[in-house]
């Protein structure tokens, strides 16, 4: 089957045989996907029976709308899960039913279900939950409100780590033809598409007149989870600039006449980040659903200041951290202490950004518990580290590249040992990582094929060994090269070295630039 994919993507689309494998082994991994990833239009968007498990949790779904249970959405504290809580209510309203919803807070009470949660909902008579952006890995809890009478569906992307016996879950990581690196958005606007389309005869097209905020929303929790931006991803958010420009939602309308212009991508996810859970609730939920102008000025305002005082708290402890570094090794874990879980992911993102190793930031719940961020560079799996912690920890879930956990405050003594040996036993390579390595000279079709691919938002880490410096600046003159720190020019032409650059949609980004009279053997 991979081979076949491989051949389509050659001759349909004239790439080399190594650039198909790598498209595959970025999951573009069937001809729907690959047709998307050239073509991200609306019309190649796969349908939610792409998703797996999908038609039976629609069923089941459908079902407690027809029998009027009562539903809650139950999400995830950041952007990607606000505009799925956002799409799943809007669609379930429009189908009949009138949900709440739930967003547990990160400070108080973490990420995914817990049975004290669950009890206050049974209490009030919830008979169904849905998860958006969350829970693969929430087994027991499942199982704990099955007992209380409560029935869950889990729509989620994240990475599973834990037996999903007995659990009705729709990710696109369990298989299935959609894209396995959608956001939770994607996910939750793909079954909402399903839904829509069985009960209400409405196509992807009926949904993106009518109620075309759900695209953008789609949108909004994409960027903001900095998935890779292509095939299907590519779709929302292509999909949602172009309705953007002619949406006349509230929460827009007040953005451009306070800001005098078009909102900005930044600023629709800053905005939608910037809300924080209290009882369940997030106020950006209602942001992005009232239909009041009135109401959503009172909510703006609000959440532009906090916004503003989360980037200045999130700054100070990026730099609160950097003071406890000492010397780099191949990972860096700081204990940030009572630090609010909001601020974790920034810190531990800015210093892998800095330092190009895995960054481990701790803090506290208000109940005392310790939660961490990790974020890695390409080419570490965070998740196989976790495994190995997993005897110490409460839970853990997440991504290759950015997850996280809760461990007992006891236990951080452990923690850091533990690191410390894991480290130890996979000692990281010091080769550098990139997804193509070029033995000589690339030509020109090549490089041109590598810009085009950039385009289409794929990035791509590609290594040229062992190239006179000249000759790749030379060759790089016909593209657009991105180069802040110039590091083409360090040295002289005659130079011998290895260089790293990165596809991007903006160009091929200069990396490293290394003589090898530098590189060790």
């Amino acid at each position: 089957m991979t081979r076949q994919i491989e051949k389509y993507i050659e001759e349909k689309y004239d790439l080399t045989s190594d650039l198909a494998k790598i498209l595959i082994d970025k999951g573009i991994n069937n001809r729907a996907l690959v047709d998307a990833f050239f073509n991200p239009e609306l019309s190649e968007l796969l349908p939610a029976e792409s998703l797996p498990n999908s038609e039976r949790a629609i069923e089941r779904i459908l079902s407690a709308v027809g029998k009027k249970k009562r539903m809650v959405v139950w999400g995830h504290e950041d952007a990607d899960g606000v505009t799925s809580v956002s799409i799943m209510l809007k669609s379930l309203n429009l189908l009949g039913a009138d949900p709440d919803y739930y967003i547990p807070s990160k400070r108080r009470e973490g990420h995914g279900l817990y049975k004290e949660a669950i009890d206050r909902l049974a209490q009030k008579g919830v008979e169904f939950i849905l998860t958006v952006d969350c829970c693969s890995s929430d087994k027991e809890v499942v199982e704990y409100a099955k007992e209380k009478g409560i029935e869950i569906v889990i729509t989620d992307h994240h990475e599973i780590s834990h037996s999903i016996d007995g659990l009705l879950l729709v990710n696109p990581k369990l298989g299935g033809d959609s894209y396995k690196y959608l956001a939770g958005c994607g996910v939750a606007f793909k079954m909402a598409w399903g839904m829509l389309s069985l009960k209400a005869g409405m196509s992807l097209y009926d949904i993106k007149e009518k109620y075309p905020e759900l695209l953008v929303f789609a949108a909004i929790g994409t960027i903001a989870d900095k998935v890779p931006p292509i095939s299907e991803n590519a779709i929302f958010i292509k999909e949602g600039a172009e309705i953007l420009k002619t949406l006349h939602l509230p929460f827009i309308e007040v953005l451009r006449k306070k800001y005098n212009s078009e909102p900005s991508w930044e600023l629709l996810v800053s905005l939608v980040s910037s809300g924080e859970s209290e009882n369940g609730k997030v106020p950006t939920v209602d942001l992005l659903l009232t239909r009041s102008m009135i109401e959503a000025e009172d909510i703006i305002e609000p959440l532009l200041k906090k916004s503003e005082e989360w980037f200045k708290n999130a700054t100070f402890y990026l730099e609160e951290a950097k003071k406890k570094i000492g010397r780099i090794r191949d990972y860096i874990l700081i204990d940030l202490k009572d630090t609010d879980p909001r601020y974790l992911g920034f810190v531990a993102n800015q210093l892998k950004e800095i330092y190009d190793v895995p960054a481990i930031i701790l803090g506290r719940k208000e109940n005392g518990t310790g939660v961490a961020e990790i974020r890695a560079p390409k080419g570490f799996n965070s998740l196989k580290l976790l495994e190995y912690l997993s005897p110490i920890l409460i839970n853990y879930g997440g991504h290759k590249l950015a997850s996280g956990f809760s461990i007992e405050e006891w236990d951080i003594p452990v923690l850091f040992e533990e690191v410390e040996r894991y480290f130890k036993e996979h000692p990281q390579s010091k080769n550098i990582f990139a997804d193509l390595v070029i033995s000589n000279l690339p030509d020109k079709e090549k490089m041109t094929h590598l810009e085009e691919l950039g385009k289409l938002g794929l990035e791509l880490r590609v290594l040229a060994n062992h190239v006179k410096l000249g000759d790749i600046k030379e060759l790089l003159e016909d593209y657009n090269v991105i180069d802040p720190e110039r590091l083409l020019d360090l040295y002289a032409p005659e130079t011998k070295v290895k260089i790293l650059f990165e596809t991007s949609k903006d160009g091929l980004r200069v990396l490293k630039v290394i003589p090898f009279d530098m590189v060790k053997p």
